[in-house]
């Protein structure tokens, strides 16, 4: 993976929090998943549901829905502390397996869905490209997944910060979707390596002190925006490679847009997909 696992000890802080960061599966998104899911195993229950990562909303989801939730992520910490967050008390169809994803020691031919909030955005290059070949192996005959990640769209206007910033003031996007876009689209120029595919963390949080030296941005919109502070890199594709490499290993089914493309491209999708076996 991209990050160490003590960089997500050091910042994991940033995802308990789960109020205010902008990271987390929103309602409109579990709705998604839930929808995801219904429209391809109905009311089924007793199914086998993969979590990659410890994202303690999709894990009450799947237990919602009847299946037996097993979920892994290579933090204990973060898996202590996303323990904390979830709401469903019964938890003895769960099960927890303390590993990294590539190397995950799980059945294989047996999970009907696998969900992911923002999961192989996390991975490098390389592991990005394995992954769907792991998740193919891990899926039943029939198996979805059900994956919401950051894509950079192949053609599109793309809005400034300072455009941005004024509909920020206008009442009509949040600090956090502001957020949001200069980490994966508004700073793709200054902030992403072409080569790795990575973005750069350092030099996104690095413009916002400028912008705040500036003063194009008050103090209290410079500590809403550097709350996010965190030094976790993301692999990001194309729209357009993203798709080819998921293609070669399952059946693309539909794409919906994690939240509104009224502003300019939103860089988080939510991709359905079935296995190909």
């Amino acid at each position: 993976m991209i990050n160490k696992k003590e960089e997500w000890e050091k910042f994991g802080y940033v995802w308990t929090k789960r109020k205010d960061s902008p990271k987390i599966p929103s309602i409109k998104e579990l709705k998604i998943h839930q929808a995801n899911f219904r429209s391809v195993f109905k009311n089924k229950k007793n199914l086998n549901w993969l979590v990659l990562g410890s994202t303690p909303e999709l894990r009450d989801l799947g237990l919602r829905l009847g299946c037996h939730v097993t979920y892994v992520d290579q933090s204990l910490d973060m898996i202590t502390k996303m323990n904390k967050l979830v709401s469903i008390k019964k938890r003895d169809k769960e099960i927890m397996v303390k590993s990294s994803w590539l190397n995950a020691p799980l059945l294989e031919n047996h999970y009907h869905f696998i969900v992911g909030d923002v999961t192989l955005n996390n991975l490098d290059y390389p592991g990005y490209k394995k992954m769907f070949l792991v998740m193919q192996r891990f899926l039943a005959k029939g198996g979805y997944i059900s994956l919401k990640e950051a894509v950079i769209p192949d053609d599109f206007q793309r809005n400034t910060f300072e455009q941005n910033l004024a509909i920020c003031h206008q009442g009509k996007m949040s600090l956090n979707d502001l957020y949001l876009r200069c980490r994966f689209i508004t700073w793709l120029d200054q902030c992403y390596n072409k080569n790795t595919k990575q973005n750069k963390p350092r030099a996104i949080f690095a413009n916002f002190r400028q912008l705040r030296k500036k003063k194009i941005i008050t103090a209290k919109e410079f500590q809403k925006l550097y709350k996010n502070y965190n030094l976790i890199s993301h692999t990001i594709l194309t729209k357009t490679e993203f798709l080819k490499r998921l293609k070669k290993h399952f059946k693309l089914v539909s794409i919906k847009q994690a939240d509104s493309d009224r502003y300019d491209f939103y860089p988080l999708k939510i991709f359905l997909a079935k296995v190909k076996k």
